[in-house]
């Protein structure tokens, strides 16, 4: 699991931080230990809150790059897509330096699983023009081989991928394709609402369901949940 970057068991091992610590608290924790996403999520999120994402990035610069606080500097900038006062153009920038950060990632790791999907979400949500979707097609596939490999592997988000490869799938143009791969996550992970909504899907309902969600034509913002990845040791 090392490998793809998968083994979130010092996180599952680590308390909760308080919370009534301070953000140099939390600062000199990350510090003290880069690879532990537990530290510097909690200090992401509380930043984020206070719409000081860009402040964060640059915290994370003095910080060990190690590839878990790289991972946040991209989540960070996928943080900056909330701001309602970015346009169009700003908000591709901050896209691309998040897709640049996670091209780096990669390039040291190519097997890095959290970074495809990161990088795939990236691509998901911007205008199907752009053919933008074509390449998250490609990282959600890398992330669906990856689980068909190693079914025994327990990674929350799972289910998340299949939703966003068929939504990738539909939006790029290929929407049996896609049904097919919310059928079969679906048969896998049940419980999984959005798969539960997908599965029963026709082609016409399909591109509704990721117009909705996604965007067809232009730049949808993502659920601001989207970043938040404690679930990963939140049990």
């Amino acid at each position: 699991m090392n490998d793809y970057n998968l083994d979130f068991s010092l996180e599952r091992d680590t308390p909760v931080p308080r919370s009534d610590m301070t953000e140099d608290e939390l600062l000199a924790l990350v510090q003290q230990f880069p690879d532990n996403l537990v530290y510097s999520t909690e200090l992401r999120l509380r930043m984020t809150q206070h719409s000081r994402m860009e402040e964060f990035i640059d915290m994370m610069d003095e910080v060990e790059p190690t590839s878990d606080i790289v991972l946040q500097q991209a989540l960070g900038y996928v943080d900056m897509l909330q701001d309602l006062d970015l346009g169009t153009a700003a908000l591709g920038q901050r896209s691309a330096q998040s897709i640049r950060l996670l091209d780096d990632l990669i390039a040291d790791n190519p097997y890095d699983v959290p970074a495809h999907y990161a990088r795939g979400l990236n691509h998901l949500y911007w205008p199907q023009g752009l053919k933008r979707a074509e390449r998250a097609v490609q990282d959600f596939a890398f992330c669906i081989a990856v689980e068909q490999m190693n079914p025994e592997w327990d990674f929350t988000f799972w289910p998340d991928i299949y939703v966003a490869f068929g939504d990738a799938l539909v939006k790029s143009g290929d929407a049996a394709a896609g049904i097919r791969a919310w059928k079969e996550g679906y048969a896998k992970y049940p419980d999984e609402e959005a798969l539960a909504e997908r599965a029963g899907a026709d082609e016409s309902k399909a591109y509704d369901i990721v117009r909705r969600e996604r965007g067809i034509d232009g730049f949808t913002r993502p659920d601001p949940a989207i970043s938040d990845i404690r679930k990963l040791w939140r049990r």
